[in-house]
């Protein structure tokens, strides 16, 4: 299976309360999105304080964006930030690794 992780270097602000991971199609505007607040909650991942790093895993295949965001104990959030690695993240398939059933039944026959 092919995970990404995308990382960043949290702020050392005082009241840092955690992160939030936006996920949406690449192509969208996602940062209008985000500071409308019109993305989809599905497509946003609080993490704590100490977490600054997110892997891909369970995204189903295809091109996604993420942007990351900062946000404190009194709830205020940062500006979205995007690395450029992040702008288009392919997301593909997990290769097919389980092998077949092996072959059954069958026996022996003397044929002259």
């Amino acid at each position: 299976m092919t995970v990404r992780r995308i990382f960043w270097d949290p702020p050392t602000d005082a009241d840092l309360a955690g992160h939030k991971v936006y996920i949406d199609a690449a192509g969208t505007d996602l940062f209008a999105k985000i500071k409308n607040k019109s993305i989809d909650p599905r497509a946003v991942l609080a993490l704590g304080i100490n977490e600054f790093l997110f892997d891909d895993e369970g995204v189903t295949p295809g091109d996604y964006q993420f942007a990351v965001t900062a946000f404190d104990d009194s709830g205020n959030e940062s500006d979205p930030y995007q690395h450029p690695d992040w702008a288009v993240v392919t997301v593909e398939e997990p290769p097919d690794t389980i092998p077949p059933d092996p072959p059954t039944g069958g026996g022996i026959e003397f044929v002259s």
